[in-house]
C-alpha cells in the first residue's frame, strides 16, 4: 500500500506499479505489460516492460503471481523490486481515445470504473465496486507543451482536479 499512502499524503516523488492489458478481465491474459508510472512533482513518465502471460481467476494469489514473475523476462533491478510488491487492486474501465491532428495532445475519457479487491490468497473477485457516476477526462501531452495545454484545458466545461483511479479504487474496496 506504499503507492497509495505516497499519493494521498501528497508526496511529490512517487511511483505506481501496474500490470496493464486489453481484453477480457477474467481470463488468460496473453500480452500483459508491466508499467511503472513515476511522478516527480507535476511531471510524470512511464516505463513499460513485457510481462509473462497469466490467468486472472480464482487461482490468482500471491504464490501464483510469484510463479508468473519468475517467467517474466525483466531487467534484474525490476525483477528484484517486483518481488517486494503484491497486487492490492484490479480495476477496469471503458476508455475512449481522441488525438489532435498534429498528434501532440491526446484526450482520454474513462467511464464505468470497476474496482476489485485483490488478496494474497482466496481471490474470488466478489468484493467489488462499480462507479457509474463519475467520468475521468485526461489531457495528455509532453511537459514542454504546458502553455498550449493550459489554453486547451480552458475550453473544457468543467474544473480540472487531481484524480487517481488507483486511490479511488483502494478507498472503495478497502475503506
Amino acid at each position: 500500500m506504499e503507492n497509495y499512502f505516497d499519493n494521498v499524503s501528497g508526496a511529490s516523488d512517487r511511483r505506481k506499479v501496474r500490470i496493464r492489458w486489453y481484453g477480457d478481465l477474467f481470463s488468460t491474459v496473453e500480452n500483459p505489460t508491466l508499467e511503472f508510472k513515476i511522478k516527480r512533482g507535476l511531471v510524470g513518465t512511464k516505463y513499460s516492460y513485457p510481462f509473462a502471460p497469466f490467468a486472472l481467476d480464482e487461482r490468482f494469489c500471491h504464490a501464483y503471481y510469484r510463479d508468473v514473475l519468475r517467467q517474466a523476462n525483466l531487467p534484474p533491478q525490476v525483477r528484484e523490486y517486483m518481488h517486494e510488491v503484491h497486487g492490492v487492486l484490479c480495476n477496469r474501465y471503458y476508455r475512449w481515445y481522441f488525438v489532435t491532428k498534429d498528434q501532440r495532445f491526446r484526450v482520454t475519457i474513462d467511464t464505468q470504473m470497476t474496482f476489485y479487491q485483490v488478496r494474497k490468497a482466496a481471490n474470488r473477485f466478489l468484493h467489488k465496486y462499480v462507479d457509474y457516476n463519475h467520468i475521468v477526462v485526461e489531457l495528455k501531452y509532453d511537459a514542454a507543451l504546458d502553455v498550449e495545454a493550459d489554453r486547451i484545458a480552458g475550453f473544457f466545461p468543467f474544473r480540472l482536479t487531481r484524480n487517481s483511479k488507483y486511490v479511488t479504487g483502494v478507498e472503495c474496496v478497502y475503506v
